[in-house]
């Protein structure tokens, strides 16, 4: 039986698009916002997809020649970096 504890590590897919030229399909894909990434995937099988670690928010250009991406930190990456902030206050925080 599943309880409240799996939603933790459910994929959720957001910012769905297709490519202008309609040759590629990109997606998030992840249990939230942080440690998410962004899959791009070609229509045509044959060809390789490639993945953005830690990507958000994944868009074509026009001419559908590339992708781009903001990159997130990681939850280990904000965990770490809060646990040290209570030493040093003087600490950034990661920011995408």
């Amino acid at each position: 039986m599943m309880d409240h504890d799996v939603y933790d590590i459910w994929n959720i897919l957001r910012g769905e698009a297709i490519s202008p030229d309609g040759r590629w399909v990109l997606w998030s894909q992840g249990p939230d916002e942080l440690d998410s990434k962004v899959v791009v995937q070609p229509v045509d099988k044959r060809k390789k997809g490639y993945v953005i670690p830690f990507g958000v928010a994944g868009k074509f250009s026009p001419d559908s020649r590339f992708v781009v991406s903001m990159v997130a930190p990681s939850k280990r990456e904000l965990k770490k970096f809060r646990l040290n902030k209570k030493k040093d206050k003087k600490a950034q925080e990661p920011k995408n």
